[in-house]
């Protein structure tokens, strides 16, 4: 057996996380085939240009993730979410994708997407912490 020594790196990109990354793309090209991540973000600007809403995501082999939906208090009820959701489903359909998949907290907005036909498919209780729930979300086209 070999002699292994382990590594403990705090770097977002170090070489060693290059490396596992490489490989792990290396890995998955050999059971799924070849994807592009391709990215998306979508940001909504006020009169002066402030971004007061977004939405940040990328598809890659058939499902569009959405990382990250935000809207900032003032401008929130005026389906700016429903909005960004519905354009990100757009260029997700155009690329190929069959559905979308996101993640979120029971202190943000489950009901949100529930109302937008996305459905619950698993939860992690006690995430981000105890007494609270993060849920993750489909929605197939």
């Amino acid at each position: 057996m070999q002699q292994l020594q382990l590594s403990i790196l705090t770097e977002e990109n170090s070489p060693e996380a290059i490396e596992i990354l490489s490989g792990l793309r290396q890995y998955n090209f050999s059971h799924a085939g070849h994807t592009a991540k391709d990215n998306l973000t979508l940001a909504y600007k006020n009169q002066e240009g402030k971004v007061v809403a977004g939405l940040i995501g990328h598809s890659s082999w058939d499902w569009f993730f959405t990382s990250i939906l935000w809207v900032d208090e003032s401008c929130r009820g005026q389906k700016i979410g429903f909005k960004l959701l519905n354009e990100a489903q757009n260029i997700a359909k155009a690329r190929g994708c069959k559905g979308m998949h996101l993640d979120t907290f029971s202190f943000q907005a489950p009901g949100f997407y529930e109302k937008l036909g996305f459905t619950k498919f698993g939860e992690l209780q006690d995430c981000p912490i105890l007494g609270m729930t993060r849920f993750f979300y489909k929605k197939t086209f």
